[in-house]
């Protein structure tokens, strides 16, 4: 059995809400397979979604629930300047999230946006031409210019941080929104915008602001996200103060700060260990 053409199909069948599908596949995987991690979130994810919540406890495995975030991020993180040859006179829209995260349903927010938003510029990542040649043809099927969709290619980290600096909003994909992106885009003051559902994928982003102290760019539906992104790209003065908040939180929320992070991870193992020690198997709330 081909494993990761089949759990690639599972998590097709799963973007496009066809969940019993995808559910048939993971099950029959796990079948040859039980301890496939990515299989078994895949499959929770699948059971949330549906509202299925007591088979999405049926796992052996328990959650540990950090008070902060689940993600760790490095306080030392370094910014260089270069000149990635953006337009000087363009909103600049970016998303650096794979390209597979990108919806039909993402695509049409995002062209409402830009065709609302008549001097900007969309800048998406893609590491191959395909990409480029698919997305610059979805949106002139939707009328867009082919020239406002520009490209970030693959580069390394200091770099990729640096670039971040030339963009004025962040908009998150969904339901499969930023992970390390969108903690990178806040790192150099970048604000995001997402919108929250109910699996884990879809809650990263969200968690990382509130982390960040920063609700007020979480959306719960379509119409919310998108008109928060018009509202914000209209509204210098508003979008600064975002900004501004964004670096003054830096250093002083949790989202950054390393060190609170490592000490909740240790009574995370330590908890762990105590639960080993006492044969408890229940999840575990630091």
């Amino acid at each position: 059995m081909n494993i990761k053409k089949n759990l690639l199909s599972a998590q097709a069948f799963y973007i496009n809400n066809d969940l019993e599908s995808a559910k048939k596949i993971c099950e029959s995987l796990l079948r040859d397979d039980k301890n496939n991690f990515s299989v078994i979130e895949l499959l929770i994810d699948i059971n949330i979604k549906s509202e299925n919540y007591i088979e999405a406890l049926k796992f052996l495995e328990k959650i540990i629930f950090l008070p902060t975030t689940y993600q760790p991020n490095d306080n030392k993180k370094e910014i260089s300047k270069k000149d990635f040859d953006l337009p000087d006179d363009k909103f600049i829209f970016c998303s650096f999230n794979r390209s597979y995260k990108i919806t039909s349903k993402i695509l049409d927010i995002w062209t409402d946006v830009l065709n609302y938003k008549k001097n900007s510029i969309l800048w998406l990542f893609a590491d191959n031409n395909l990409t480029k040649t698919n997305l610059k043809s979805e949106f002139a099927n939707l009328g867009i210019n082919a020239d406002r969709i520009i490209f970030a290619n693959p580069t390394d980290h200091p770099e990729h941080l640096a670039r971040h600096k030339f963009a004025d909003l962040f908009i998150d994909t969904f339901p499969y929104t930023g992970h390390t992106t969108v903690s990178d885009a806040l790192w150099t003051g970048l604000p995001v915008v997402t919108k929250i559902g109910n699996s884990f994928a879809s809650r990263v982003s969200a968690s990382l602001l509130k982390a960040l102290d920063l609700s007020e760019l979480i959306a719960k539906t379509d119409e919310e996200y998108k008109k928060m992104i018009l509202e914000l790209s209209s509204d210098q003065t508003k979008l600064l103060k975002i900004k501004e908040k964004i670096s003054k939180n830096i250093f002083k929320k949790a989202l950054f700060d390393s060190k609170l992070y490592t000490e909740n991870l240790e009574k995370a193992y330590n908890a762990i260990y105590e639960n080993y020690s006492k044969n408890k198997k229940n999840d575990i709330q630091i």
